[in-house]
């Protein structure tokens, strides 16, 4: 309101802070221009009018005057304070400094207004007379400016007149930080954003989680209250409290590491904080993108990976491989006790108070055991970090990380040697001469690799007694063929509770540790073993082993493929494992179905075993699964099912699943798969079952050629299902789905629905479709290509509109004898004309649809369009 009228702003709506709209620059004289199209919350408003504004003032014809650093801190013509103050109404007070945490969004509109505005403003830095600044006096580049330059030109300017913090300024509420954020100011912002967006996107935040930056948070204007005298009772060190983790934004010249506040928070996080993530980020010299190492792996590895675990930790290596060597150099000689600090008396402080000194303003001792545990801690996670790096360039010995790893004092290591051909057996002693005493976690990748003994690593592993948690992988490492030496000293491990194991692919593994090694591993809650495709496996460490473990909680083992060991005897010993909660239990490909019974029977009566997963395709001796139904039937806490036995060519009837369903009170996901079971006839019995809990429903029948139909599986009714997926495709011989129709009927909350009916006899889906009416389907996948018989989709075709649908699948090309193909596209025009469907496909391939008939130019909002 007191700004110059041709230097005015008019805003549009009754405040900023319920202001929703684009912010277009405004013109003198001219009005903010909104439109309804977009919505940016309130923080997003304000920044972009920050930055407007201070553009506005910066392009007029009025020369902007910067004084001295020595003469005022603000840099700035007494106008700028004019046009601050038109956002006094936007200042949202968050009374915990700990809680102002700033977004990437909010970061990303700071460094917009540098981009805008750099060239206008002037660098004020004389440098000292030892080293002068030669671009004292000229104009900023905006990829340069630091944050004590954008403190001086923007950040002071924008908050001088509320007094407040920039968060506060931006802020609708209060933004507790996900993560707390430890650099140095002299960094360029661009680069510290580059380096925040790369964490932000592989540990998967969205834009809107904050980051802690003490920049952005505390009120420069009252430093005083906002800075204890008492390091652990500052603002930093509550913020790092509320924080997962501490991520360590490293400069190009790792300046960071000789700062003492960064050195504080990174103690705190690393050494007094175990329970907090530490994370380490910066700007590769040659392309600009930031490079992060992150405490264990990351959740965008993981994505990457599909699950898998073993490729996600290759993953994390391979990305943490480009961190510049020389800025790990650097940090291997990180000394807390030498770093400096604006004011010595911080460091005084930050000093006393790691050293643990009777008081934090005495002079500190020059050199302390506490010190040099800080020390160690940052070596080692550096050194663990680096290692693959500097062993595929032979550079180990000359970093000296043997001696530094072994005193470092670290409890995890994490390291992936997959595919590395500089990890041979006598690298493998080194490596494993490395570690210190006391490791807690251990997880190791070694796929592909080309070492023939994995003893040394046994050696290494065997006096680990406080070892907890252990993963190993040998995916793929074809030269294996013995690994009693390694299992022997895994065996000495009596106090580990998970412990995951996969020789995946070792086809000339013969003995995977003798039988009994693993006997003295009493105290396992977690067991994961894979022996996959290990086709000449004829001795299991397993054997004479699983007996003692009663204690397990979860047991996962994979013996697909192991064609050669014949006795799965010691499955039995399951059945003495009373504390048992997950069952997943895989032997694919046995031509003799060997294992199975053993299986079925071990189950029986447990009391607490709720998740089961079986799959037992490809085994030619299954006949029938009444076995399998017997012990259903006596387990009262069974809630997830899982069952394969896809590919068996004998296999008559799987009844026995269909008649336990009525028992089974608390099931709550049922999952059945019978794919190519070429004799298939029976599915169960006629009395169908009432299943109130069930919420996710999947039969797979696909290409069982004799099978006439499905009634006997099919269930009275589930009311509470929300997913359910029938897939018959290429079962020549159904006509009727009436089995699932009468479910269906009884469902109130169904979201997704699968029915594959290709290539079946089906002749009409109007019943399926009376019974979707009033549903909430949000997605719903059709597929009836080649039903010569189907004559009817009309139903369907005019319920279509009704469904709240994001996502719709539907094919019917080959299937002739349809007669009411208009009602259906109409259905499907009418739906297109309404919100929200995202993807769609079409296939009608074979079908004459009208000339005249459009779909995809009336969905706006499509993503996918794929038609036929």
């Amino acid at each position: 309101s007191d700004v110059p009228p041709r230097k005015g702003w008019q805003l549009c709506g009754a405040g900023l802070c319920c202001f929703t709209g684009v912010l277009k620059r405004a013109r003198p004289a001219g009005a903010v221009e909104v439109s309804p199209q977009r919505v940016m919350d309130a923080s997003t408003i304000s920044s972009q009018l920050v930055a407007a504004a201070t553009s506005e003032y910066l392009d007029s014809d009025e020369e902007a005057q910067f004084v001295d650093s020595e003469s005022s801190p603000c840099h700035r013509s007494p106008k700028a304070s004019a046009i601050c103050r038109t956002l006094t109404g936007s200042v949202t007070r968050i009374a915990l400094t700990e809680e102002r945490g700033i977004s990437l969004k909010q970061l990303r509109g700071v460094l917009q207004h540098i981009k805008e505005n750099a060239e206008s403003w002037i660098d004020t830095h004389r440098g000292t007379s030892a080293d002068p600044n030669a671009n004292y006096g000229k104009p900023l580049k905006w990829k340069e400016v630091n944050l004590y330059q954008a403190m001086e030109h923007f950040l002071k300017p924008v908050t001088e007149e509320a007094q407040c913090s920039y968060v506060e300024l931006v802020a609708v509420g209060s933004q507790v930080p996900r993560w707390f954020c430890s650099h140095w100011w002299g960094e360029p912002v661009s680069d510290f954003v580059e380096c925040i967006a790369t964490h932000a996107e592989l540990r998967m935040l969205q834009d809107s989680s904050p980051y802690w930056v003490c920049a952005y948070a505390n009120n420069q204007w009252d430093l005083g209250s906002e800075i204890a005298s008492d390091p652990a009772k500052s603002s930093f060190r509550r913020a790092i409290d509320l924080s997962d983790g501490t991520l360590s934004i490293v400069d190009r010249g790792a300046i960071v590491f000789s700062r003492i506040w960064c050195g504080f928070e990174v103690a705190t996080t690393i050494v007094y904080g175990e329970t907090k993530l530490y994370d380490i980020a910066t700007v590769h010299p040659d392309s600009g993108r930031g490079v992060v190492i992150t405490d264990g792996v990351s959740a965008a590895d993981f994505d990457e990976a599909k699950g898998r675990v073993d490729l996600a930790h290759e993953i994390k290596s391979r990305r943490e491989s480009l961190f510049p060597m020389q800025l790990t150099k650097r940090a291997l000689d990180i000394r807390i006790e030498k770093a400096e600090a604006s004011m010595e008396q911080d460091k005084v402080r930050i000093l006393n108070r790691i050293a643990t000194s009777s008081s934090l303003d005495e002079v500190p001792p020059v050199d302390c055991e506490e010190y040099q545990r800080v020390n160690r801690s940052l070596h080692g996670i550096f050194a663990t970090a680096a290692f693959r790096q500097a062993l595929e360039a032979g550079a180990v010995e000359s970093l000296n990380l043997p001696a530094i790893l072994r005193r470092s004092g670290i409890n995890r290591v994490g390291m992936s040697f997959a595919g590395c051909r500089a990890m041979n057996e006598q690298n493998l002693k080194i490596f494993c001469g490395c570690w210190p005493l006391g490791l807690e976690v251990v997880k190791l990748d070694f796929t592909a690799n080309t070492i023939v003994s994995f003893g040394a690593l046994g050696e290494a592993l065997g006096v680990q007694l406080g070892l907890k948690s252990l993963r190993l992988a040998f995916t793929g490492s074809k030269q294996l063929a013995d690994s009693t030496a390694l299992l022997a000293g895994v065996g000495n491990l009596q106090d580990l509770d998970t412990f995951t194991l996969r020789f995946t692919n070792c086809k000339d593994l013969v003995r995977a540790g003798s039988r009994g090694a693993l006997k003295n591993l009493k105290k396992l809650d977690v067991l994961t073993c894979s022996f996959a495709k290990c086709r000449s496996l004829e001795v299991c460490a397993l054997e004479e082993s699983l007996e003692f473990m009663a204690g397990l909680t979860k047991l996962r083992l994979d013996f697909s493929g192991c064609i050669a060991l014949a006795d799965f005897g010691f499955f039995r010993s399951i059945a003495g494992m009373g504390r048992l909660q997950s069952l997943e239990l895989k032997c694919n490909n046995s031509a003799k179905g060997v294992g199975f019974k053993e299986t079925v029977e071990c189950i029986a009566n447990h009391p607490v075993l709720s998740t089961i997963e079986l799959q037992f395709s490809n085994c030619d001796e299954i006949v029938d699964v009444d076995i399998l139904g017997a012990s259903l039937r006596t387990l009262p806490a069974a809630e997830n099912l899982t069952f394969d036995f896809s590919n068996c060519r004998f296999l008559q009837s799987v009844a026995g699943i269909a008649e336990a369903l009525g028992t089974m009170k608390k099931l709550e996901q049922l999952s059945v798969n019978c794919h190519n079971c070429p004799k298939l006839r029976v599915t169960g019995t006629p009395q169908r079952a009432v299943m109130e809990s069930v919420q996710k429903y999947s039969l797979v029948l696909s290409s069982c050629k004799a099978l006439l139909g499905v009634d006997g599986f099919g269930v009275a009714a589930m009311p509470n299902a929300r997913s359910v997926s029938l897939v018959l495709t290429g079962c020549r011989q159904v006509r009727s789905v009436d089995c699932i129709t009468q479910a269906l009927s009884s469902c109130r909350d169904l979201s997704t629905l699968d029915l594959q009916l290709t290539n079946t006899k089906i002749s009409s889906i109007g019943p399926t479709a009376a019974a979707l009416q009033g549903l909430p389907l949000r997605k719903l996948a059709v597929a009836c290509a080649g039903c010569s018989d189907l004559t009817e989709t009309e139903p369907l075709g005019s319920l279509l509109a009704s469904f709240p649908l994001r996502e719709l699948y539907m094919t019917f090309g080959g299937s002739k004898a349809l007669t009411d193909l208009p009602g259906l596209l109409a259905g499907l025009k009418q739906v297109s004309r309404g919100a929200p469907v995202h993807k769609i496909s079409l296939t009608f391939k074979g079908l004459e649809v009208p000339a005249d008939w459009e779909l995809v130019r009336t969905w706006e909002e499509l993503e996918v369009a794929c038609a036929q």
